[in-house]
């Protein structure tokens, strides 16, 4: 009796196994910006509430197994994150809005990959307020930072059309 019992409990739980695998589906698409039109190379795509994800590749295009009714995330730098619920569709193709924040304060990432607000930081640093480059009279941004930070070292390329 225990015998069939061990038995019957093996193959419900390989079918069941079974069952549950087959509800995943790969969604492919491709992430491209809402205002140009362009697709986004190295945007995260992360199934909400796990550590399951993916990243596009140069063309903004990705693939991701995930099963009915999971959430995935898309956020890049510069964007709103923006989140989509997976239905029967096996194709999602999103469009990424600019975020259009300012940086307010800079995070210092010290030793051991530790991070802190710069007021919090026991070396000592330096900061350039943004009226300071303003009132310059520099052609732009990069050249008005030459010689305001001790051991930054600002270099000009040329480019040729």
């Amino acid at each position: 009796m225990k015998k069939i019992f061990l038995l019957l409990l093996t193959g419900l739980g390989f079918f069941t196994s079974q069952f549950l695998l087959a509800q995943t589906v790969t969604v492919t698409g491709r992430v491209s910006d809402a205002g140009t039109n362009e697709s986004l190379p190295g945007v995260a795509i992360i199934i909400k509430g796990s550590t399951i994800g993916t990243v596009t590749n140069g063309s903004g295009d990705y693939t991701l197994k995930v099963a009915p009714r999971q959430i995935l995330v898309f956020t890049s730098l510069g964007f709103k994150a923006h989140e989509v619920v997976i239905g029967s569709s096996t194709v999602i193709n999103v469009k990424l809005e600019l975020a259009n924040i300012m940086l307010e304060e800079a995070v210092v990432i010290g030793e051991f990959g530790i991070k802190r607000p710069s007021r919090a930081v026991g070396a000592a640093t330096q900061t350039v307020k943004g009226i300071e480059i303003a009132e310059s009279g520099r052609e732009n941004f990069v050249n008005s930072l030459q010689g305001r930070i001790a051991g930054i070292q600002i270099q000009t390329s040329k480019t040729y059309n």
